[in-house]
């Protein structure tokens, strides 16, 4: 009973804390004040700005990163149309990178398409897994359990939140294991 309670307590504070990661940037060094500012602008919630911002970059070559950051930031405004956009480019840059796929998989599952959405953090959680990535694949496992719950199946979302949580802990994730408690 406690893990499901831990579950529906986690999708409400899903807008806030979004399980997601981002990736590491790299661009030419020409670029790094628009890196920076593009990071102060998604770390001050001005996310309007850091979308642009990051689109830029993404344009500019700052390949999958650049684009998740754009999808995060977008996905923040509440705009799922360009959040998908930006996040179907990251997969299309970075095909087996789990960030990427568990922010596609995320707004699949947000936009009432849980099938592919689900389909989608399966797969981030297999890649994770694959790369020896706990602590990422515990974030997918979060939102694969929000996704069971939107979906209404308690069982699998029961699973899924004791799996995120054996990794949080496993990782030392406070975060998600403060979530937890």
């Amino acid at each position: 009973g406690g893990m499901f309670g831990w579950v529906l307590m986690l999708g409400m504070a899903r807008a806030a804390d979004a399980a997601v990661e981002l990736g590491e940037l790299t661009v030419e060094a020409s670029a790094e004040g628009a890196v920076a500012a593009a990071q102060a602008a998604l770390a001050a919630g001005r996310f309007d700005e850091s979308a642009s911002l990051y689109r830029a970059l993404a344009e500019a070559g700052g390949g999958w990163p650049a684009r998740l950051a754009e999808a995060v930031s977008w996905y923040e405004v509440g705009n799922l149309n360009e959040a998908r956009k930006a996040a179907e480019a990251a997969v299309a840059l970075a095909p087996s990178e789990p960030a990427a796929l568990n922010m596609l998989g995320l707004l699949y599952s947000d936009s009432g398409e849980l099938p592919r959405g689900i389909e989608l953090l399966e797969k981030a959680k297999a890649a994770a897994r694959s790369q020896g990535r706990k602590a990422t694949e515990a974030r997918v496992a979060v939102n694969l359990a929000l996704a069971r719950v939107d979906q209404g199946n308690a069982i699998a979302a029961a699973a899924e939140a004791a799996s995120a949580l054996k990794l949080a802990t496993e990782v030392g994730d406070a975060e998600l294991i403060a979530t937890a408690r």
